[in-house]
């Protein structure tokens, strides 16, 4: 594993910032796509066939419109994480630790930065609550393992 600086943690937050607007432009173009399907559909003989068609359409707009606020909030919350350097854990840090490398952002998973794992997770997620407030040479039991904190940036 490599060591973390200034450079990886921008480009991580950098990625995270990508993966989100790429997310966010992908939900609004289904959702452009489902409204010129309900707009096109017409009438057939097979009337309900036809409602049906149109039950559908609405039930997927709905689950990307869901979709499309919950990737909003995750930019919201991305856009307002300072990069800073920090000296414990809280949002926007980045932790090494002997399991792994973990970003205190929102929660985006696993992703791979520079050929090395990181876990975005959010600070309310069960294993960023063990993880806010600790320090270097700290270590943190999650699920009956012990986290080193190596290194906090």
């Amino acid at each position: 594993m490599i060591s973390i600086d200034i450079q990886f943690k921008e480009a991580l937050h950098q990625y995270c910032l990508n993966s989100t607007r790429e997310k966010i432009k992908r939900l609004n173009d289904l959702l452009k796509s489902n409204l010129i399907d309900l707009n096109s559909a017409t009438k057939s003989t097979a009337g309900d066939k036809h409602e049906t068609a149109r039950a559908m359409i609405h039930i997927e707009q709905d689950n990307h419109s869901r979709q499309l606020l919950e990737a909003q909030k995750i930019m919201n919350l991305l856009t307002q994480i300072n990069t800073k350097p920090k000296s414990f854990a809280q949002a926007g840090a980045l932790i090494k630790t002997n399991k792994g490398l973990f970003y205190i952002a929102t929660g985006l998973g696993k992703v791979l930065i520079n050929n090395n794992e990181v876990y975005v997770i959010s600070p309310g997620s069960p294993v960023g609550q063990k993880l806010l407030g600790s320090a270097p040479k700290d270590t943190v039991i999650f699920n009956k393992s012990n986290y080193y904190i190596e290194q906090v940036i």
